[in-house]
């Protein structure tokens, strides 16, 4: 059987022009210069999706030990909680994402190619729950949390070196 491969890469240095395969089979597109997150499935909802699911994870985990040892505080659980902890977290956040969340990210896309999907501009459910359990939680900054508050944290990319990548020309 014969088959076909279109590998589509952003326009980066890293990635040389001139890329060959042993394969006549494979083909190498660049993406136009600018373009790349217009064009990535993971930035047309998947991100959010694990960011919403990863903030729900943490503040979970939080409320959980505090229910279980009441004798430990907040700002002590904040201070221990470990970049091993925040990798387990969002590992289990990106299990979370069911396949039909991601066809939703290609939908935007490639309409055409997607059969069945969930709406992922749909995260409300995750943004109450993420709410209610800050609520739990109480103190500062959690007790008055709002939907809009978790919403701007979720749509943040909290990428700013990238945007000023963004505006060179490879």
């Amino acid at each position: 059987m014969y088959f076909n491969v279109l590998l589509v890469i952003d326009n980066t240095p890293g990635h040389p022009q001139s890329l060959c395969f042993a394969s006549k089979n494979v083909e190498v597109k660049f993406l136009p210069a600018n373009s790349t997150s217009l064009l990535q499935p993971l930035d047309q909802g998947t991100i959010q999706c694990i960011k919403a699911t990863y903030t729900r994870l943490v503040l979970g985990k939080l409320r959980d030990t505090l229910h279980a040892k009441p004798d430990c505080d907040l700002t002590g659980l904040w201070k221990r909680f470990s970049i091993a902890d925040a990798i387990a977290l969002i590992a289990e956040a990106g299990h979370e994402i069911k396949p039909r969340t991601v066809s939703g990210c290609w939908k935007r896309l490639w309409r055409d190619a997607v059969n069945e999907c969930e709406d992922i501009g749909a995260i409300d459910e995750e943004v109450m729950d993420i709410v209610n359990i800050a609520k739990e939680l109480g103190g500062e900054g959690f007790s008055d949390m709002i939907k809009d508050d978790i919403r701007e944290h979720i749509e943040d990319c909290g990428c700013n070196v990238y945007a000023s990548q963004e505006k060179r020309v490879y």
